[in-house]
């Protein structure tokens, strides 16, 4: 399924170039920039397909549990949509305390290109952008209006977002000073 809509993707680069989907994107960074993207449209039913059922929404509104309990959540925020935002792009990083976690290998990373980064040091991330636990995690910082017709009046914020076997299981939107 992830093949299709990488696919497709791929097709659309042309048609909108707003969409920054490059050869080297890994299925879970796609993953995160469609969610992202349909989140940013209003569209919260086909967001939902990625969601986990455990899925946290954690914001300066409150946390919310659940994907039943997520969608309705963002159908009810979806009015803040229109408010101006501008956001850095994604990028992956590694969020682990488990002093367990190994790295990857030629073996296990399936490819020369993943053996060794530009430090001479093995990966934490495979091929598909998951770490060795199963997760995960990328963000974005940004700025968002506080007031729709106010462009003046900005918050900035950092957008974190985990997935776990291809799912969402964490959206985390906080503010920064």
């Amino acid at each position: 399924m992830f093949l299709n809509q990488y696919n497709w993707f791929r097709s659309q680069k042309e048609k909108a170039p707003c969409w920054h989907v490059d050869a080297q994107m890994t299925v879970s960074q796609l993953i995160v920039t469609r969610f992202a993207d349909l989140l940013a449209e209003g569209n919260v039913q086909s967001a939902s397909k990625y969601l986990a059922d455990d899925v946290v929404y954690n914001s300066w509104l409150g946390v919310v549990y659940g994907k039943d309990n997520v969608v309705v959540f963002l159908m009810d925020n979806v009015r803040f949509v229109h408010h101006g935002r501008n956001y850095n792009r994604w990028k992956q990083v590694q969020h682990t305390l488990e002093h367990r976690a190994r790295q990857y290998d030629l073996a296990t990373a399936g490819g020369e290109g993943h053996t060794t980064n530009t430090l001479g040091t093995k990966p934490h991330l495979g091929m598909d952008g998951y770490d060795s636990q199963g997760y995960a995690t990328f963000e974005r910082d940004g700025t968002i209006a506080s007031h729709a017709k106010f462009a003046v009046f900005n918050v900035k914020i950092k957008e974190t977002i985990v997935l776990r076997d291809n799912k969402v299981v964490l959206v985390n939107i906080s503010k920064r000073c």
